[in-house]
């Protein structure tokens, strides 16, 4: 693949990282309720643990409904385990690990998580709440010393069951953009401070990952741990047999049977991505590799309330509190997660939570660069899926999420829902009106000169930089990478910028979003807002700081 940085704007995909799925809605606040669920949420009175036979009668339309997805969604590879009866009874690889390869995927094939991983750190918290190092009521800055939101009274607030429940307050997605440019974490925890609330703390949920990294820490130093991985791997990947899944991009290069990420969206052959430092530096947010036979014994310790083959992985009690309820989600965000219109759900500690007309589903996906996979369970069917794509729509959560609801309906025999050609649908209009947006407009402003932009800016969170002319064109870099930025005029005073992202290993890869210079009194230039949208959202402006003599 080949970088895209001398492209024209309307050529990029804007890449967004959804180990985040949705953007900021509002909601009122509904009290959360015993089990985990919301009011709606009650277990079908005629639900029964399903059997091994009874997925296997199910199985051949389940496996024509996944084939027919993946030849109209264009997924190169997908893996897929149905658990019942404790035991992965349906298992099974379609496709292959890399498009125009010919090495099949199958039930061992390593792929990226995202965040499918925050139930995993939530697990980790139970643990520590169970070995009575934790309380979900202890406050955080009393754990991190380091911890500081822009409201001091939210700060002192702020308990350990916030920080996976999706309520702060703040922009969805903030400061994931600060991950995907590689900045430390605890430069992303200390950046927290200088964001703006855009709504009333615990009322309204909005999908973050910088808040987990604190999480992660939490975790390592009351667990005496080095880090949240190692903890991890020693209290619950090791326990459960899960011994190919793990954190880091180095462990998943070092393995074989591996899939690559693939992007590019419909009408588009699936390209290739390369490897990133995201997810693995958002950690307990989303970092973690699996595999669908790993992704089954994890399955088994949910089903089974935190019990596997006799051993004891954590308290029922504790692993009950992980699918509480914390914040509703409105309607829009449902429809955003590919969700059923009639559906009703909320989020918990690392897992949505929602009721169907059939009974209750727990779930959560994950996103990366080119991946996409998802985990979800019927408590009261003690039935479970694990699905892992190697496609991720560059405008879209792809695949995953609706054939995982397709097969869980079939599940629980539910027959009023057609996920994935309806969400074919939907996305086709929404990449229309994306492609629209960025076209340069027929008529375009013309810039200022390019010396009236040059000079040094400053931002709280992203640090500084230097504007220069370089061969007629607007350059700086950013970050603690040094990523090199490039300005193409749009119209007026905004640009296209155009940000080379860094990888770990395979081809560089450019990611274009607007930036709009501001002006001051006296129509000078003294800023710039490169907030945009996504994993930019919310980020403060650029001030600046100093201007170049001319």
């Amino acid at each position: 693949m080949k970088s895209h940085s001398a492209a024209r704007p309307h050529r990029h995909s804007r890449l967004r990282l959804r180990s985040a799925f949705v953007r900021t809605l509002s909601a009122g606040m509904l009290a959360a309720c015993a089990g985990g669920f919301g009011p709606h949420a009650v277990a079908a009175p005629d639900a029964h643990a399903l059997s091994k036979a009874d997925v296997q009668a199910l199985a051949p339309g389940i496996e024509a409904a996944i084939q027919h997805a993946i030849d109209t969604w264009d997924v190169p590879g997908l893996a897929v385990g149905i658990v019942a009866d404790d035991q992965l009874v349906y298992g099974k690889g379609f496709g292959v690990r890399r498009q125009g390869g010919d090495e099949p995927v199958d039930l061992d094939t390593l792929f990226q998580i995202g965040s499918s991983t925050k139930a995993f750190l939530g697990v980790t918290l139970a643990q520590l709440v169970d070995d009575g190092k934790l309380r979900w009521d202890d406050k955080v800055a009393g754990l991190y010393p380091g911890f500081r939101l822009m409201d001091a009274w939210v700060t002192g607030e702020f308990e350990v069951a916030d920080l996976l429940a999706q309520r702060s307050g703040l922009p969805a997605s903030v400061l994931t953009g600060m991950m995907t440019y590689d900045y430390p974490e605890e430069d992303i925890i200390a950046a927290l401070r200088y964001i703006t609330p855009v709504t009333s703390f615990r009322s309204t949920f909005a999908y973050q990952n910088a808040f987990h990294l604190i999480a992660g820490k939490i975790v390592a130093r009351a667990g005496g741990a080095p880090d949240w991985e190692t903890f991890l791997a020693d209290s619950v990947l090791r326990p459960l047999g899960m011994n190919h899944s793990h954190g880091t991009a180095q462990a998943l290069l070092a393995v074989d049977n591996r899939a690559t990420g693939h992007g590019c969206n419909f009408g588009q052959a699936p390209c290739a991505k390369p490897v990133f430092p995201f997810p693995y530096n958002a950690h307990g947010a989303g970092g973690l590799n699996s595999s669908v036979r790993d992704l089954a014994q994890w399955l088994r310790l949910h089903i089974n309330g935190g019990e596997v083959d006799g051993k004891r992985i954590v308290s029922e009690h504790a692993l009950e509190t992980t699918y509480l309820q914390r914040v509703p989600m409105p309607p829009a965000v449902m429809k955003a997660l590919g969700m059923h219109p009639a559906d009703r759900g909320g989020y918990a500690t690392g897992w949505f939570i929602h009721s169907v007309p059939e009974g209750r589903v727990i779930e959560h996906c994950g996103a990366t660069i080119g991946f996409m996979g998802c985990v979800a369970f019927d408590p009261d069917r003690k039935a479970g899926i694990a699905l892992l794509t190697n496609r991720l729509m560059d405008l879209d959560l792809g695949l995953a999420p609706s054939l995982m609801h397709q097969v869980m309906a079939m599940l629980q025999g539910r027959r009023d829902a057609d996920f994935v050609d309806a969400r074919r649908a939907v996305y086709a209009d929404a990449l229309s009106a994306y492609e629209q947006s960025l076209q340069t407009p027929g008529d375009p402003a013309p810039p200022r000169a390019l010396s009236a932009y040059v000079g040094a800016y400053e931002n709280p969170a992203l640090g500084k930089v230097t504007i220069t002319d370089q061969d007629g064109r607007l350059v700086f870099k950013v970050g603690p990478r040094q990523l090199p930025v490039a300005l193409d005029p749009w119209s007026g005073d905004v640009f296209m910028s155009h940000t080379e992202l860094p990888v770990v290993q395979g081809d560089p890869v450019t990611e274009t979003r607007p930036l709009r210079f501001t002006v001051n009194e006296q129509n000078r230039i003294d800023g710039f807002d490169w907030s945009g949208h996504g994993d930019h959202f919310g980020l403060p402006a650029f001030t600046r700081t100093s201007q170049a003599a001319h």
